[in-house]
């Protein structure tokens, strides 16, 4: 058995929230069976619809975050990690997390020698 989430509308498709749940699953079911070739019925659905779901960046964005960090670096010892800045998925930001971490524990072994 597998567990399978499926995301539909966002910033592309905004006008698929006002769609029944029968609807939203029964697209969610075609695009299964046309990008995984996933055809049998599921055994159970959960749906859930948020209308203020995952933000998404402004056009810009990456290249404001480049420059944020540059102007970080003047400052020895401070760190920024949030989802405002590299990535708003729940990965992105673990990532993040990690990478400021290690950054962290460098700066601490760099002044511990």
């Amino acid at each position: 058995k597998a567990l399978i989430r499926v995301m539909l509308g966002g910033a592309r498709n905004p006008e698929l929230i006002e769609l029944s749940e029968e609807e939203l699953v029964k697209i969610a079911l075609e695009e299964l069976a046309l990008t995984m070739r996933i055809n049998s019925e599921p055994e159970k659905v959960w749906v859930f619809k948020h209308f203020k779901g995952i933000p998404h960046y402004d056009v810009g964005h990456y290249d404001l975050v480049k420059e944020i960090f540059a102007t970080l670096k003047n400052y020895k010892g401070l760190f920024l990690c949030n989802n405002s800045l590299t990535g708003i998925g729940i990965n992105d930001c673990t990532q993040a997390g990690i990478n400021t971490a290690r950054k962290v524990l460098a700066l601490h072994e760099s002044s511990n020698n």
